[in-house]
């Protein structure tokens, strides 16, 4: 049956149908299904991912072959419109530079407020960066 369903080319879920699916048997019986091919399995309340299509034909994702690149994306552009609104208006108190820290991390946001509605950013910390745009309404 797992043959004929994998025909259709959509990813199977294969049931065991096992009182307790995390019994060897069941498990057993799983991991036949997945090595033949299953997305994954369960006994009708929980699924199983088998990993194997994580990845379809070797091809990642495209936010993961180019995660760095979006993020540095991001934060370019929303730190080239903080600084087109500071070119552009005098009022200097409506940037903030915002540090907090908690134990080893130390985190850093630049924000600029346009208006009471709109305002645009740029976080750091140890292990991330972040562009962001807040609308509100």
């Amino acid at each position: 049956m797992l043959k004929e369903a994998l025909k259709l080319g959509k990813p199977v879920i294969a049931n065991e149908y096992s009182i307790v699916s995390t019994s060897a048997q069941a498990r057993a019986l799983g991991d036949l299904l997945c090595l033949n091919g299953a997305a994954g399995t369960g006994n009708g309340r929980n699924v199983e991912s088998c990993g194997q299509r994580d990845h379809v034909d070797g091809k990642k994702a495209f936010y993961e072959e180019y995660g760095k690149e979006i993020g540095v994306g991001v934060v370019g552009l929303a730190a080239a419109t903080i600084l087109y609104f500071l070119l552009r208006d005098d009022d200097a108190s409506r940037l903030q530079v915002r540090m907090t820290g908690q134990d080893s991390d130390i985190n850093t946001v630049v924000e600029y407020r346009a208006s009471e509605s709109v305002s645009t950013g740029v976080a750091f910390s140890n292990d991330k960066s972040m562009g962001y745009f807040n609308f509100r309404f």
